[in-house]
């Protein structure tokens, strides 16, 4: 038979499972204040005492930490929500100010992706049949600027430029040789259209539309040709603020059908918010970054971003960013600024 000291260490090390919690409760302040005795004092406690007092202890300290959980935890939820708060508000500011220059850079890009496109199908096979002076525009196009690197060698026909205006500038002259020498070529389409970029980006909008147009009728059943010309086209209207002209091409894209509905659909929503219907706009840039974010959408990274970051314009709470971003806008914008300043966009 265990002995009273063995019943007592036993009772001391019960846990709150051993009774229910309303057993202890009717003595629970007494037995608390009993776990704080000499031993010789616990002895002359009943078994039923002694395990009172153990559990009474247990759950004095159980309440203990769970207030000193409560009091290290809320404060940090809260700061935590304060952080988000603050950051979504600095983002809905940063994007509301630089709204100008994302459409900007919007409207160059993809106007470019078409030029770069028109590039690598020129310097493959096809660079024979387009002639010489369209091989000269690309060696141009894919020529150095700035300082030289050491040891660096150049390619034949190929040389530095001192910076990106001078390049431009040959470029320009290399392209209008190609539309002069060869006009109803393939090359020459592709001319105009990297033409019209230049003049789409000096706010010569008449001229670049002139530009796109004649692009366009040389595309045939060429889609980035054509996608390219239309958006062009679109661009110069957006430039003159002639909303309804420009969405007139956005539907002419999503024409085009696949992926380029989706493309005209983030256009579309620009414009309606141009137009301040901007109810309707929000709905539509929801809609699309549902459809691109399916399984077996096109894979439209950058039309997704930006559909993203013009619903953040409008309130940061309307749209959860992608888990991966992938455009230039999913960087911080303290990150983006500094590109777009050494794009020479701000």
């Amino acid at each position: 038979m265990a002995s009273e000291n063995d019943q007592d260490t036993d009772l001391d090390a019960t846990s709150t499972d051993a009774g229910t919690e309303s057993d202890a409760a009717p003595i629970e302040a007494e037995a608390a204040a009993a776990t704080k005795l000499p031993p010789e004092a616990r002895k002359a406690l009943t078994a039923g005492e002694r395990l009172a007092a153990a559990k009474a202890a247990k759950a004095t300290q159980k309440a203990a930490k769970a207030a000193a959980r409560k009091v290290t935890e809320e404060p940090a939820q809260e700061e935590v929500e304060d952080e988000v708060q603050v950051r979504a508000e600095e983002v809905t500011s940063w994007v509301h100010d630089h709204q100008a220059t994302i459409v900007k850079v919007l409207a160059g890009a993809a106007v470019l992706s078409a030029v770069v496109l028109g590039v690598q199908y020129f310097s493959g096979t096809s660079a024979r049949a387009a002639g010489s002076a369209m091989s000269a525009a690309l060696l141009i196009a894919a020529s150095p600027v700035g300082e030289a690197e050491e040891g660096e060698v150049l390619r034949p026909g190929e040389e530095r430029y001192a910076d990106e205006a001078a390049r431009d500038a040959a470029l320009v002259a290399a392209y209008e040789r190609v539309v002069a020498e060869q006009p109803d070529s393939d090359a020459a389409a592709w001319a105009r259209l990297a033409l019209g970029r230049f003049k789409l980006a000096a706010g010569e909008f008449p001229a670049a539309r002139t530009l796109f147009e004649a692009a366009l009728g040389g595309a045939e059943g060429n889609l980035t040709l054509r996608s390219g010309a239309i958006e062009g086209v679109a661009f110069t209207h957006e430039g003159e603020e002639a909303w309804d002209a420009a969405a007139t091409q956005y539907e002419r894209l999503a024409g085009l059908g696949g992926a380029y509905e989706q493309v005209a659909a983030l256009h579309q929503a620009r414009i309606l918010l141009a137009k301040g219907e901007r109810d309707t706009a929000v709905e539509r840039l929801q809609a699309l970054i549902e459809t691109l974010r399916a399984e077996d959408a096109p894979a439209l990274p950058y039309v997704r971003d930006q559909a993203e970051l013009t619903l953040m314009t409008l309130d940061a709470s309307l749209v959860q960013r992608s888990a991966v971003p992938n455009g230039l806008d999913s960087l911080p914008p303290e990150i983006l600024e500094q590109l777009l300043r050494q794009q020479g966009a701000r």
